[in-house]
C-alpha cells in the first residue's frame, strides 16, 4: 500500500503519521497540527528522500533509478555553440546527479551518442586535453569535470546543430515533498515508502536526546539500506547473462 505524504484521519497512512507512531505513540496531530514541526518533519522527510536516491544511485546497474512522480524522464537540452570560437565546455546542472548519456545534434538534425573519456585516460596515452581533437568538428567525446561538460572536439558549425544541439540524460533528484502536499506520495517503490519516514524519525529523536529511541530507529534504518542495495543490485537480472546454453520458447 502506498504511504502520502500526510493522511490527517483513519487509517492515517502518511508518512507524517508513520512518524507520529514511531515517535509519539500514536499520537496523531503531534506533528500534523504544529504548523512548525509540520516544517521540520517536511524537511526531514527530504532528506531521506535524499539518502534514499543516494542509495539507489549507488547500487542500481542497467535499471536506473527514477522517481515515479516525474512523468518524464530527466532529459535536459542545450544550445551549442560553434561559431567563430566554438565553446567546448558546458554547464552542468544541480539537478544532474548521474550522468547517463551525452549526445549531440549532427548537422542532419540527428542526435549521436558520445563516448565518455577522462583527462586521466588521456594523460596515460601521452596526450592533453588541449591537443586532444583540438580542431573544430563533430564532437565524439565528452569529459565531465567538475559543474561541467567538456566536447571533444568542440563542436563546429559545418558538423552541427546548434539549437538544442546539446542532450544529456541523467539521473536527477527526487520530487521533494512541501508542507501541503498531503495525498502526494513518495517516488520509490512501494516496499521501500516508509524509508523516508524512519530517517526523518531518527533525525528527530537524535536533536531531541530521544536516545533509546534514535538508536533502535537507527538499526532500522541500517537494516531497510541493506534490503534497498539488495535490490538494486538485482532487479535487472533477467538481462544477466547465462553461462550456459539452454533452450528457450518464444511466443
Amino acid at each position: 500500500m502506498a504511504i502520502n505524504f500526510s493522511e490527517t484521519s483513519s487509517p492515517y497512512n502518511g508518512l507524517i503519521q508513520e512518524c507520529e507512531r514511531a515517535l509519539f505513540g500514536g499520537d496523531y496531530g503531534a506533528i500534523s497540527a504544529s504548523t512548525k514541526k509540520l516544517a521540520t518533519f517536511t524537511f526531514y522527510l527530504n532528506e531521506g528522500l535524499s539518502k534514499y536516491t543516494a542509495l539507489a544511485l549507488d547500487s542500481d546497474t542497467r535499471w536506473q533509478f527514477h522517481d515515479s512522480n516525474f512523468t518524464t524522464h530527466p532529459v535536459g537540452y542545450t544550445d551549442l555553440n560553434a561559431n567563430e570560437t566554438p565553446q567546448q565546455d558546458y554547464e552542468l546542472s544541480v539537478d544532474h546527479l548521474k550522468i547517463l548519456h551525452v549526445y549531440v545534434k549532427d548537422s542532419n538534425g540527428n542526435y549521436q551518442p558520445l563516448t565518455p573519456i577522462d583527462e586521466h585516460d588521456l594523460a596515460k596515452n601521452g596526450l592533453s586535453p588541449e591537443t586532444f581533437l583540438d580542431e573544430a568538428g563533430m564532437p565524439q567525446y565528452y569529459d565531465k569535470k567538475g559543474r561541467s561538460l567538456f566536447l571533444y572536439p568542440a563542436p563546429a558549425t559545418a558538423s552541427v546543430t546548434e539549437s538544442e544541439g546539446l542532450q544529456i540524460a541523467y539521473a536527477s533528484t527526487p520530487d521533494y515533498f512541501t508542507v501541503a502536499d498531503n495525498a502526494v506520495d513518495a517516488g520509490i517503490p512501494i516496499i521501500f515508502h516508509n524509508y523516508p519516514a524512519i530517517v526523518a524519525s531518527e533525525m528527530y529523536a537524535k536533536r531531541n536526546q530521544m536516545k533509546s529511541k534514535a538508536k533502535e530507529l537507527r538499526e532500522e534504518r541500517l537494516e531497510m539500506e541493506v534490503a534497498i542495495r539488495d535490490f538494486y543490485n538485482k532487479r535487472d537480472k533477467d538481462e544477466k547473462p547465462q553461462l550456459r546454453p539452454r533452450k528457450r520458447n518464444y511466443v
